[in-house]
């Protein structure tokens, strides 16, 4: 039934408080600002800010931070999924934003190609499970490098959630991380949380816990991490 509803919904524009093409019912709550509201007041950007969205979906957060940094700042939204990355450039594009950089890429710890696969919905795509549902090669990407080329110095805030990569997402990151000390929202699996923690840990930060869904994939943790005064 679901994948009638979903074929029904597919190419949908939304009005709420920004506009948006969704792709399934899922996409619909997810870009809800209900969705996550936990995070809300962790989102702190100001005009002239550059920001981040590693794993940008179909681009709720993206959106809401173009808007919010303006003309002065800059979005830099990585999505490796085709059908999502389609999606997230026509939202950019009914909200009239051309602050954004966007690239349909994997976000690693070094520059190659990896196996994208496909997730029980749209925003559960992952390079570490295979759901059984299908997988493609796609291009991967150090965030330090594409940092550099877009000569994308100063960053101000970076959210990551991809599906139990955030370990190789910030080791991609660790020039970034070390030379402009951003603040970090991270979604991080109950499994990788030992890891991602002494890492971060180990370069200066220190974390904070923002939300934690116990039953939700197994345990899921949403982080704010700040380098240490």
């Amino acid at each position: 039934m679901k994948r009638y509803f979903d074929l029904a919904v597919r190419g949908f524009l939304i009005e709420a408080d920004v506009k948006f093409y969704i792709g399934s019912i899922n996409d619909f709550f997810i870009f809800s600002p209900c969705w996550e509201n936990e995070l809300r007041n962790a989102f702190v950007l100001e005009k002239g800010m550059k920001f981040i969205d590693v794993g940008a979906h179909i681009g709720k957060y993206t959106i809401r931070a173009a808007r919010m940094v303006g003309g002065e700042g800059i979005v830099v939204a990585v999505e490796p999924d085709k059908g999502n990355f389609e999606f997230l450039i026509k939202n950019i594009k009914v909200n009239g934003l051309e602050n954004c950089v966007v690239l349909n890429v994997a976000a690693g710890s070094t520059d190659g190609e990896i196996i994208l696969f496909s997730g029980p919905n749209s925003a559960e795509n992952s390079i570490t499970q295979d759901f059984g549902k299908g997988f493609h090669k796609v291009p991967v990407r150090a965030l330090d490098n594409i940092l550099a080329e877009n000569r994308i110095g100063d960053v101000d805030l970076i959210k990551v959630d991809v599906e139990g990569a955030e370990y190789e997402v910030v080791k991609g990151l660790e020039k970034t991380l070390n030379s402009k000390e951003p603040v970090l929202i991270i979604e991080v699996l109950a499994r990788d949380k030992d890891r991602v923690l002494n890492y971060m840990r180990k370069i200066g930060y220190e974390e904070r816990i923002l939300n934690i869904n116990p039953s939700y994939k197994g345990g899921l943790i949403h982080y704010s991490f700040k380098k240490r005064a």
